[in-house]
């Protein structure tokens, strides 16, 4: 009996004495040694409140071989806190040799575990760095799970310092893998569970030195038990060591400071990452965030890498990255913001290309805003993408890219450098912008391309490219573009380009290309490009996409040199497009101090090279070069041969430079004799060319030559008859840069000199033109030039003799257009139009927008009599032209209606115009045809029934049903088809599509079908 007794009182003994562990555990007090009390941890576990493990200041110990193993959980309620209080831990010098899964910690299984404040360091007698007999110590701190389904959840590892072997190649400070055990490192054996990852870590504030790689955390590959929620912020990294290290399970072969991969929800901010040329072999990354299992395609995540100060330098030939992202996807938001990123440098001689950040995944949205690069110094001879956001944005995604700030000093010749790149396939419901960019300070040497800005995303993303600057920029041999843009709608807007030397070709802005439906250049300013050699252009409008539209208007060019004999310069160049509008642009100071040309100018201030439709309204443009070439010309604006249609409208050509040789100074300059590719609209122009003389010219067609405005009117008149030249009132045009503003105290022609162009409201300054709401100056008219201003005007028109009105056809058919013009040209500036129209002769109404001498494309509904008030504003006096009267060819002239009693039919009678057809119809528009003839007999009806009666004519006309696509005549669709035997196809005609092109309801008698030719290939059957 006592001795049942006695034992059990001392079963309760044991219980109260090794109960699970609460509160604060101190070593020494409580325990003899750090490793005493985890071992009591994980046999009693934690109890209600947690435990504080807690070695007290000045006792540094000697971690046992493998290091100290947590397999103990805590849960919200009840952490696990062990604390170093700067308590040095050395590994210990007994490791298993060959062994690839030593650590000061591991924590395997455990829950709610923090590692707080220890100095963990390598222990000096450890130097074997072969990996099959290896000493050293693998991990500062190793996360691995217990099994496939209990993995360390809610742990944090922060404030220690981590210093492993300086020269081992398995050295990582922080390491977290869900794709193997805690004790087989190069096997997979991959979770089963998302409890088997390690989700909610957190590292945080820790000091990594002395390793291969920083924090390398590595979720499993299926989407389900990836892991989530991890941070990894604060820490100061040093890392970069030697050769390839052991095959760890899906652990990238690249020496990286912090890897990301197969991690949902991560953020990595305010990380301090330096390598400084320790790395001798392969790619060097800063952060490294990708996914080498399959991505969710369900819910939405964001990974955020902000404020991180990374400095690094490869000591190999291979890729340098400051932070790469790949293998993301539509359910991911990714920010990159407020990052430094230096050097990015090589120790050694390398032809590596070089990257800031490159954004690779396809996140849905993309934002790497107000980071700072300093590459400098930057040796490699390859290529450098500063920001590479190349990847194809997820639809109806979006790229932000704005407030970065970059410098680069590359002394390696050759390759490119970017500032942004983007080359991929995004659709056109992407939407990106890049704005608020400073590149400046970039030097180049030797052939060394570079651009500022380039965007070659190809799936017609609409792309915002405003308020950048990029500047200070010292190139070498090859060409500079500060702005490249191709594919998709463009919107470049308020950027400064200036302070660009080169010794090839400089761009300002390209923006187009065979993809580009839509480019808006607009209120940019560039200025103080110079070139040593090759060409240099200002803005090159280019977009030649189907349709394609270029709209260049309110910027800014000036002072523009490029110093060869065969050099040539631009201030707007225009390549191509379906219509290019350029207006209210200032372009001046444009210099070739040694070109020389015999045969095209080597200064233009337009250069319309291209496009169809070209619209050229509002530009001011001021040329006074000189040159030490033998033949020097010049134009303040060119046409080529290929624009098939140009129009110019209050503009200023001003160009006072001095031609050399036989060269010639010219305001506009055309290639060709022929007037069909000069719009006959275009008027209200300034031209001038200094002092009328043989080689001061202010028209030349390439083969006559007009010294002055009147000769030039009489040569391609109707056109021009309003135009005017003058040297024009500039506020500076004497004191670099000029100013093209009008002094508004001298008396000018260009003051409501010019007509108005609908659509074109302000001017160069967004000021308020005539004309348009909100104007409140003094002027009559709009005014010539960019620059709307409140001048003197001085008109040259007298009294205008219009003469008769004028239609293209005074008998037409229902909505068939005309064009109205006047008998008499109205010469002289000052003249303003008005067109009117009406039913009856002698009451008229203004026509709306018609303020122009003619009148395109009206059609005509009614019987309508058309005239023209035109006035000069000297006096003002009006003079109204003789109107003309436009019939409808078809009409009808009677109509007797008829009637019954009660149920039955009635008889109608119409008349009509002779050679009309008489149809009766049920409906005034459309409808069914009902009868034919002048007599019609209702069918029978029983209430009151409107019927409608049509004269008609028919003519032939070509219109395009369907797509207007050829066919084969061997195959495809063709009565000649001849492939298969007894083939029989079918081409149809929806009514709708006939009725879409005029056609009435009816019967078809004859059709037919034209072809080129009949195929060779025998009809055997």
């Amino acid at each position: 009996m006592k001795r049942l007794f006695f034992t059990t009182i001392m079963l309760l003994w044991v219980a109260f004495t090794f109960g699970q562990l609460t509160g604060t555990k101190l070593i020494p007090g409580d325990y003899a040694t750090l490793a005493a009390a985890i071992t009591d941890l994980n046999t009693q576990g934690v109890g209600p409140g947690g435990v504080t493990i807690e070695l007290t200041a000045g006792n540094p110990e000697t971690a046992p071989a493998g290091g100290y193993e947590i397999t103990a959980s805590g849960n919200p309620n009840s952490p696990i806190l062990i604390k170093g209080n700067a308590n040095t831990i050395t590994s210990s010098n007994s490791l298993t040799g060959g062994a690839l899964n030593d650590a000061f910690f591991k924590i395997i299984g455990g829950d709610y575990i923090t590692i707080d404040g220890f100095v963990m360091q390598e222990n000096a007698a450890n130097t074997t760095t072969t990996a099959a007999s290896n000493n050293m110590t693998e991990f500062g701190v190793a996360l691995f799970y217990t099994s496939s389904t209990d993995g360390p959840q809610h742990c944090t590892i922060q404030n220690n310092t981590i210093t492993l072997g300086a020269a081992y190649q398995n050295a990582m400070g922080v390491y977290a893998n869900s794709r193997h055990n805690a004790t087989s490192m190069t096997t997979t054996n991959d979770i089963t569970s998302p409890d088997g990852a390690f989700s909610f870590l957190r590292v945080l504030n820790n000091t990594i030195s002395s390793v291969n790689l920083g924090v390398i955390l590595t979720g499993s590959t299926t989407a389900a038990y990836m892991a989530t929620n991890v941070e990894v912020s604060g820490n100061n990294i040093t890392y970069g060591r030697t050769a390839p290290f052991s095959s760890y399970v899906s652990v990238s072969g690249t020496v990286n400071g912090i890897v990301a991969n197969n991690i949902l929800n991560v953020t990595i901010n305010s990380n301090t990452l330096v390598s400084n040329g320790t790395s001798t072999n392969g790619t060097l990354r800063g952060i490294y965030c990708y996914a080498s299992g399959t991505l969710p395609t369900t819910g939405n995540y964001t990974n955020s890498f902000n404020f991180n100060n990374i400095t690094i330098t490869n000591g190999t030939t291979s890729a340098i990255y400051g932070i790469h992202l790949d293998n993301l996807n539509a359910q991911f938001t990714t920010n990159v913001n407020g990052n430094t990123i230096s050097n990015l440098n090589a120790s050694v001689a390398t032809t590596a290309n070089v990257f800031g950040i490159y954004h690779q995944g396809t996140s849905l949205n993309q934002y790497i805003n107000g980071n700072l690069f300093y590459l400098i110094p930057n040796t490699t001879t390859g290529t450098v993408y500063v920001i590479h956001g190349g990847n194809t944005v997820p639809p109806n995604g979006s790229q932000s890219v704005q407030n970065n700030y970059i410098q680069l000093n590359k002394s390696g010749a050759g390759g490119t450098v970017y500032g942004y790149y983007s080359t991929s396939s995004s659709t056109s419901s992407v939407v990106k912008n890049i704005s608020n960019n400073t590149i400046e300070n970039i030097t180049l040497t030797g052939a060394t391309t570079f651009y500022g800005i380039y965007d070659n995303d190809g799936g017609a993303p609409v792309k915002t490219i405003s308020n950048n600057t990029i500047q200070n920029v010292t190139g070498g041999t090859s060409a500079i573009t500060a702005v490249y843009l191709n594919y998709g709608v463009h919107h470049v807007f308020g950027n400064t380009i200036k302070n660009i030397t080169n010794g090839a070709n400089i761009t300002g802005i390209t923006a187009g290309g065979s993809s580009t439906s839509l480019a808006n250049v607009f209120n940019n300013q560039i200025y103080t490009l110079s070139a040593t050699a090759g060409n240099v252009n200002g803005v090159v409008a280019s977009a030649s996409g189907t349709g394609a539209i270029s709209n260049v208007y309110s910027n800014r060019i000036y002072n523009l040199t490029a110093g060869a004999a065969t050099s040539t310069v631009a201030g707007i160049s225009i390549s191509a497009g379906t219509t290019v509008t350029a207006y209210n642009n200032f372009v001046s100071e444009l210099n070739t101090p040694a070109a020389t040309n015999t045969t095209t100018p080597v200064i233009a201030g337009i250069a319309a090279l291209g496009g169809t439709n070209v619209n050229l309204y509002y530009n001011t443009v001021y040329l006074n070069a000189t040159s030490t070439g033998t033949d020097f010309s010049t134009c303040a604006l060119y046409a080529s041969t290929i624009p098939a249609n140009l129009k110019l409208n209050n503009n200023i050509l001003v160009n006072t430079s001095t031609p050399n040789g036989a060269g010639l100074t010219v305001a506009f300059r055309r290639a060709e004799v022929a007037l069909s590719k000069y719009d006959g609209q275009s008027s209200n122009n300034c031209f001038y060319a200094g002092t009328p003389s043989a080689t001061n010219l202010v028209y030349y067609d390439g083969t006559n030559s007009y010294q002055t405005l009147a000769d030039m009117q009489t040569a391609v008149a109707p056109r021009e008859n309003g135009s005017l030249s003058e040297m024009p009132p500039f506020v500076n045009v004497s004191v670099n840069p000029y100013d093209l503003h009008m002094q508004t105290t001298v008396a000018t022609g260009l003051e409501s000199g010019g007509i108005a162009i609908t659509g074109i409201e302000n001017d160069i300054d967004n000021n308020v033109r005539y004309g348009s709401a909100g104007y409140t100056g003094t002027g009559s008219a709009t005014d010539i030039g960019a620059d709307e201003f409140e001048g003197i005007p001085n008109f040259t028109c007298t009294t205008p003799v219009p003469g008769n009105t004028i239609a293209s056809n005074t008998s037409v058919c229902l909505n068939e257009t005309i064009n109205l013009s006047l008998q008499n040209v109205v010469p002289g500036t000052g003249i303003t139009y008005q067109w009117k129209k009406s039913t009856d002769g002698t009451t008229y109404t203004d026509m709306p927008s018609a303020t122009s001498s003619t009148v395109s494309g009206y059609a005509i509904t009614e019987p309508t009599y058309f005239e023209c008030e035109v006035t000069c504003a000297n006096g003002p006096v009006s003079v109204i032209s003789t109107p003309v009267f436009v019939d409808l060819a078809n009409k009808i002239l009677t109509t007797t209606p008829g009637s019954v009693c009660g149920a039955g039919q009635a008889t109608l009678q119409a008349t009509a115009t002779g050679g009309s057809t008489i149809n009766w119809y049920d409906a005034p528009t459309g409808g069914n045809l009902v009868g034919t003839g002048s007599s019609f007999t209702t069918p029978l009806i029983s209430a009151t029934t409107n019927y409608y009666v049509a004269a008609e004519s028919l003519s032939p006309i070509v219109v395009t049903i369907g797509t207007g696509t050829s066919s084969s005549t061997s195959a495809g669709y063709t009565p000649f088809y001849t492939f298969y035997e007894s083939s029989k196809n079918q081409i149809l005609y929806r009514a709708s599509e006939l009725q879409a092109q005029g056609f009435s309801a009816g019967f078809i008698t004859d059709l037919s079908f034209n072809f080129a030719s009949v195929s060779t290939t025998p009809m055997t059957n």
